[in-house]
């Protein structure tokens, strides 16, 4: 039995940064006339646009999987290789964790989920209210033996089943329950 979270990178963001960056470098084109200009800002464009991706890719995508074998997800340890793996999104990055690894397990309920400052002021001044709107992100926390813990992202999967099989899975092999951690 194998259940999949998340998606897979794709080209879908490499796509964005490109269309972007080729209206940036043809806006300079057509305001300059410098084809020089134009390439080597349209480039710079295009690198920061790969980097602003970066930086809220693992929201959009976190893909990882368990099956009988162990759980599988992609590992970006740095932008840099999230960078690279939105431009070579074929290229695979996976890692595994054997269920004899396993120390504990969480289900982490609004992970760094923080009420803005200064949103409100005076009598004005709630933070409950705005986290009540914002949208509660969940993980699955996994702690290894050797201390090491790594956070898998479950925002994207709206099937609770999927959860309760994962979890299920995870009792089964490891012969432990999972905790329950809200964070505020």
């Amino acid at each position: 039995m194998k259940i999949i979270f998340g998606r897979k990178i794709n080209y879908l963001p490499l796509t964005i940064c490109l269309i972007v960056s080729l209206i940036v470098g043809y806006m300079i084109l057509l305001l300059s006339s410098q084809k020089i200009t134009a390439v080597i800002l349209g480039g710079v464009s295009l690198l920061i646009g790969l980097f602003i991706c970066s930086l809220n890719l693992s929201n959009y995508y976190g893909y990882w999987k368990i099956d009988e074998a162990g759980i599988h997800y992609d590992n970006y340890p740095n932008s840099l290789r999230i960078v690279l793996s939105i431009i070579f999104p074929f290229l695979e990055n996976q890692s595994t964790i054997a269920f004899n690894e396993i120390k504990s397990f969480a289900i982490v309920v609004g992970k760094n989920v923080r009420a803005p400052r200064g949103t409100f002021g005076g009598i004005f001044y709630h933070p409950d209210a705005v986290l009540e709107r914002l949208p509660i992100s969940y993980y699955l926390s996994v702690k290894l033996k050797n201390n090491h813990e790594i956070d898998l992202n479950l925002t994207n999967n709206i099937d609770d089943s999927e959860i309760e099989k994962m979890l299920i899975i995870l009792e089964k092999k490891t012969g432990q329950k999972p905790d329950l951690i809200k964070q505020q």
